[in-house]
Formats: C-alpha cells, structure tokens, sequence
C-alpha cells in the first residue's frame, strides 16, 4: 500500500527516528490484511514498539510493529516512501561531521581524528546501495585525556600519586636479580589509545630490579596428603613474588632428618623424602635474603603401607541367621592384626539390591544376615588413606548347619604362636583327622581355629548334604560323634616338619554352639508336657482361693454374734441391725422350737455360746 497523506517532513522524521515504545498518530486511508479483508483508518493511534528497515539497501520501505489499542494483537505497518523520495543522494547531499568532546571541545578522542560523511539534514533523497559513506581517521599527537592513573596510584588534586598501600619503588610482577622493569610515573595509556609523541615526563622509566624477600610461598604435595611408610614422596615449592638467585632456602620436613639448605630457588624448588615413623609432620620452608625472610608451613600425615588382608568367618554361614566376618591386615613392621588405628573397612557381601550399596567401618568385625541359601562373593576393601588393599572371598551360605566347638589339652596350648599361619594349619590337620575318624566326605564340614584366645579353640560346622536344604538328619549323627571326641580315643597327629615337634593333640571338650533347626524342634516336646500342667495348677489354684475365701466369710460372721453376745448389746440396736445376711435375735425365742430349723452356723454358734458361759 502507499501512503501519501502524511507531510515530507513528517515522513522525514519517522524514518530517522525509531522509539521503542512511543505513540504516534497516523491516517491511513485504506488497509488490507491477509485474508485479503480491506479496512479503513483514520485518525487512529498505536502503540509502536519497533521500526525495521535496511540502512544499506535500496529499498525505501518501512516495517513499523505495534499494538493497536483496540486489538490485543500485534498490528504491523508497512510504509512505502517511493512517491515522496524520487532522487538517489549525490556528493553534494552530504557533509563531513567530527565526533568531539562536547565538554572539552576536542576533536580527538583516544588519539584518533575521525572524518565521517553524513547526509544533510535537508537533503530529500534515499542513498542506496552505491554510495557508501566515507570515512577518514588521523592520528592525533598524546595530551593528558590520553592518560589515566597507573595500578597502585590515584587521583589526588588532579595529579596520580602512590596510594598509601602501595609501594612504587618494588616491581607489581615477578623481577629476575639482574633484570630491569619499567617502573611507573603514575601513568599509563589508556587502552585501545592510539596517540602518538607521548609525553616524555609521563613514560616509564626503565630500572634494575632491586632485591626483595621471597613472598607468596606454597609448598605442593604431589601426590596424596596421606603418605605410605618407606615410600618417596615429592615436594615442590611455588614462589610468585622476590628474589629467587641469591635467596637461600631451608628445608625441615619435621622428623628427625636433617635441616637442608639450598641457595637459588631452582635447586630447592623440587625435594624428596622418605618417613620412617608414622605419624603427623609438619614441613616448612624457609627463605631469606638482604631485604628478610620468609616461612610456609604444610602438615602431612604419615601411614603404614597395607601390606596384607584376610577375611575369615569363624564358622559356617546359615541362612537368616548373624554371620560374623573378621578382617585382618598387615604391614611392614608386623604380620596380621586386628586392631589397627587409622584403618577403616569398605564391604560389599554380594546380596545388595544395588551394588553401590556399601558399608562403611572401623571395626575388624562385622555382621550380617543372608536370606537366602547360595554362594555369594564378599568384597571388603582397607583404606588408611596412604595405601589401599582390596580382598575378594567367596561365602558358601547354607539352609542348615550345627557347629561343635573343641577345645584341646595345654600342650597344644603351649605350641600355638598365635599365627594365621599356624592356625589354618592346625585346622587344616584336624579336618582331615575328623573326616578320617568319622569317615564322612571332605565336603561335609569346616574347621576354623579362633584368634585372639589364651587356649586352642576350633569351630568345627557339619554342614548338609545339599547347600539349600533347610533340614538334614544326617547332621545329628556326626554332630553326636564329636561331642564324644573327648571321651573316646582320639588323637590328632602333629608332625615336626609342621609344628616343630610331633606330638598326638587330644580333645578335652566338646559342645554346640550353633544347632541345626531339626535339632531344635526337639526342644517344644517339653513344651507340649509342660504348658497343660500350668494350666491345670493355675485352674486348681485358683479353686483353693475361692474354698478358703468362702470359709473365712462364715467365720467372721460367726465371730461377730458372738462378741455381740458377750458385750450385752442394748435390744434395740439388735432390732436395728442392718446386716441382711445376719438374722434379728430373739431374747424370748423358744430354743426347742426352733433347734430342727437350725442351720450348720447357727448349730456351731450355740455350742460356742455354751462355752463360754461356762
């Protein structure tokens, strides 16, 4: 569509002018929208939010978008300027223009002199694609807008001194002994100036580095902060600021080991050591020149190496019941132990839902209870944060199982050393001793000899014939055979080439500790007999209470006629008793009449009566 009611000059203005939010008004004769629909404004007004058209192409239309108040919509406006703007812009239509500073009046800013062409105000015509403006740029020579304070000055009455926390006379980076630094006026370029003929008074002024103490020291650990026992470690040492050649560097790394010193930062820069003792070490370095010292300081902590990890349950694994597992490690300096500070335990014992499921613990003895029968790998994993030692062991669990335990006579007592090592061996030879005894299979039960004890102690657990059953009766008899170990002649062969001396071990007793579940059922016959019989003697218990409460009730009423009797009540409080079950007397009463309708109590009443009128 054309618009051709609006002024030039108003047209004029609209095109330079775009208002992101402003009102003007307009008179359109005629408007056509999409659906071909045409409508007429006049006089109406809209809200516009932007004006769209290309600086650099020929075209001379433009896109108003807005809101018309009537509507809720986006209304958009196309104008077309081709019947007012004939001419394409020539030289003469344009003039050149200098951007200034419109405070100081200079033509130069960030040392450049800047020549744009930009079309005269009252120049009707639309420049097009083939004139593109032209533009000159000049170097100007450096004035004092061209400069502003340096890092470490301010403005103090219009003139950049040092401010109070810094000092111009040492270098702001790092300054190599023998090297030179541009040292500061106060003044520096602005950035992206490009002024030339800079004021002499204003430049840096080239200076020999001076000698300054050593700052911002670090010492890095390369590697863990937990360092493992007997093992290298390495050291190295960051300085950012100072004198590094001439400056002397003093290593303490907090044992016993001897003060190193070194001059010249790159032979103390990187150092190795080796700890002897566990324990907490404090490291420090430190640096002095002509101009003073400086001290860093970094605490380590210092680990036994890991060296072994054994994983030992004390007998079988039952379903649904506590499995105990105990784990223990070794290092450099002794052979297995249990208790070990510093040490702490990842386990996994292969039944979790999700593997990431994990328990964490510094005790060496654990717990834990598996549903289900079958073979399950427990992985438990020692960490002191110096080294890490991870053992992988697979549990058989099983439906049923009893374990006996035995103890065994002093001279076996005296040739334990308390070793792993002796007791797997020891238990080795006994679970062969016992299959030979009772000549059972290999596979039918499991010896371990417990640690930590004042005497030999061995669990042995007869297990079933199959894993998963709940219920084996072949358990009780081989469970009865070993509880008559100690009483039959049995003698376990220890050999020199094993325990450095033969001798034929004997077993001096023998009981369970963990009963298989048929066993168990056992034990309820006592239950069918007994709970009848407390049942039958609460029943009769409770019949002697109510014999003996109902006796004593006519006794006391017995004895309370008679002490009325004795005391000669008055007949009046007789005749107003008001016990109902007690009877009102009859001073007058014929005796004889009445001794056929006596009851039992009233019968034994009188014969009291008679005697104590006696």
């Amino acid at each position: 569509m054309r618009l051709t009611s609006l002024t030039k000059v108003e047209l004029w203005l609209l095109c330079l002018r775009v208002w992101l939010i402003a009102r003007i008004s307009y008179t359109i004769p005629t408007m056509r929208d999409r659906r071909g629909k045409t409508s007429s404004y006049k006089n109406d007004s809209m809200r516009v939010d932007a004006v769209l058209n290309d600086p650099g192409a020929a075209t001379r239309t433009v896109v108003i978008f807005g809101h018309d108040e009537r509507q809720k919509g986006w209304v958009v406006v196309m104008v077309d300027f081709q019947d007012i703007l004939h001419r394409q812009c020539k030289n003469e239509d344009y003039v050149d223009w200098y951007p200034r500073d419109q405070i100081k009046g200079h033509q130069c800013l960030l040392g450049q002199k800047m020549t744009y062409k930009r079309r005269k105000p009252d120049a009707e015509c639309f420049k097009g694609l083939s004139n593109v403006k032209a533009v000159s740029v000049k170097p100007c020579s450096c004035i004092m807008d061209d400069y502003e304070c340096d890092y470490g000055y301010e403005i103090q009455n219009n003139v950049c001194k040092p401010a109070k926390w810094f000092d111009p006379n040492k270098p702001i980076g790092d300054c190599p002994e023998g090297g030179f630094y541009n040292k500061s006026k106060g003044y520096r370029k602005v950035a992206a100036d490009k002024c030339f003929n800079e004021t002499e008074n204003l430049k840096p002024v080239l200076t020999k580095c001076p000698k300054m103490k050593a700052e911002g020291l670090h010492i890095i650990l390369v590697g863990r902060h937990v360092i493992p026992l007997k093992t290298p470690v390495s050291f190295s040492l960051v300085q950012e600021r100072g004198s590094k050649q001439s400056t002397s560097y003093s290593w303490n790394f907090g044992d016993d080991h001897v003060l190193t010193t070194f001059v010249g930062f790159e032979k103390a820069k990187n150092q190795t050591h080796i700890y002897q003792n566990r324990g907490l070490f404090i490291v420090t370095v430190k640096a002095s020149n002509e101009d003073g010292s400086t001290e860093v300081s970094l605490t380590v902590l210092v680990e036994d190496k890991i060296k072994g990890l054994v994983v030992e349950m004390p007998h079988g694994a039952q379903a649904n019941k506590p499995v105990l597992f105990e784990v223990s490690v070794s290092d450099d300096r002794s052979m297995f132990f249990r208790s070990k500070p510093g040490v702490h335990f990842m386990w996994r014992f292969g039944d979790e839902a999700n593997e990431k499921d994990q328990q964490l613990t510094w005790l060496t003895s654990v717990t834990h209870t598996y549903k289900e029968p079958g073979n399950y790998s427990v992985f438990v994993e020692a960490t002191n944060g110096g080294d890490t030692l991870f053992q992988i062991i697979s549990v058989p669990v099983y439906g049923t199982l009893t374990t006996v335990q035995l103890t065994f006579d002093a001279v076996v007592d005296q040739m334990n050393d308390g070793t792993l090592l002796w007791n797997r061996l020891f238990a080795k030879v006994l679970k062969e001793a016992l299959t030979r005894q009772f000549s059972i299979d290999y596979t039918r039960i499991e010896v371990v000899v417990l640690k930590d004890t004042t005497r030999t102690i061995a669990d042995v657990s007869v297990l079933p014939v199959k894993q998963d059953l709940t219920k084996d009766g072949t358990i009780h008899g081989i469970v009865n055979k070993l509880l008559k170990l100690s009483k039959v002649n049995f003698s376990i062969a220890l050999s020199r080439d094993e325990f450095q001396m033969s001798y034929n071990a004997k077993v001096t007793s023998a009981h369970i500790i963990t009963a298989a579940d048929e066993d168990n059922t056992k034990n309820y016959i006592a239950v069918y007999v007994c709970v009848p019989i407390l049942v039958a003697a609460i029943f009769v218990s409770m019949l002697v209470v109510l014999y003996y409460k109902k006796t004593f009730s006519s006794a006391n009423r017995r004895y309370r006629l008679l002490r009325n009797q004795a005391d000669g009540p008055e007949p009046d409080s007789l005749l107003d008793d008001t016990d109902d079950d007690d009877l009102p007397l009859d001073l007058n009463a014929d005796d004889s009449n009445r001794r056929l309708a006596l009851s039992d109590d009233e019968r034994l009443l009188q014969a009291d009566r008679r005697n104590v009128e006696a």
